[in-house]
């Protein structure tokens, strides 16, 4: 048929979602490919990827918000965890709790119990000073051998933190995510 877009539970981002998959509609009929058009091509090498999660663990993800990313994370991290071609770490992020900054929680990387994952939900939830969280861990991922490497940050807003938000903080993320 089509892709088809379901919007997580992001605050404010419905629109987004409908002008995506509006594009998306459109590309579909505009397309005058037929299934004569695709090839199948069988993956013969095993992936080599570095994989990070890392979940936004301010106070506007408290509750249930922060379930469900745990969950999810738990979820990617299961379905990968025999595959050895995928290594995935797990952090967890917060900020402005003992002083201004981000705080970033090393919840989970290969070697450490299952059960780790469990820890998202007890850190202290404060802030959210997103893009110094994820230039952290894009500076641990760097290092690792993979060759492709991919961050996913769960989260529900924007930045937010001590002296810390608004288009400053957006375009410090933006900036931080041209990696």
């Amino acid at each position: 048929e089509g892709f088809k877009v379901w919007p997580l539970s992001v605050k404010g981002h419905q629109q987004e979602a409908a002008d995506l998959q509006a594009q998306l509609d459109k590309l579909a009929s505009d397309s005058k490919q037929t299934k004569a058009d695709v090839k199948e091509r069988i993956i013969e090498g095993r992936p080599d990827v570095a994989l990070g999660f890392l979940v936004d663990g301010s106070g506007s993800m408290a509750g249930t918000h922060l379930r469900t990313a745990q969950r999810l994370a738990q979820t990617f991290l299961w379905a990968v965890q025999d595959d050895d071609g995928v290594e995935c770490r797990v952090w967890s992020h917060t900020a402005d709790v003992d002083s201004e900054g981000a705080d970033v929680f090393r919840i989970w990387e290969p070697g450490d119990p299952i059960t780790r994952l469990g820890l998202v939900a007890t850190q202290t939830h404060a802030n959210n000073a997103d893009g110094f969280a994820i230039a952290y861990c894009v500076s641990q991922m760097k290092d690792l051998p993979q060759p492709q490497k991919a961050l996913i940050v769960l989260s529900d807003g924007y930045p937010a933190g001590v002296q810390y938000g608004g288009d400053s903080a957006q375009r410090h993320m933006r900036h931080v995510c041209d990696w």
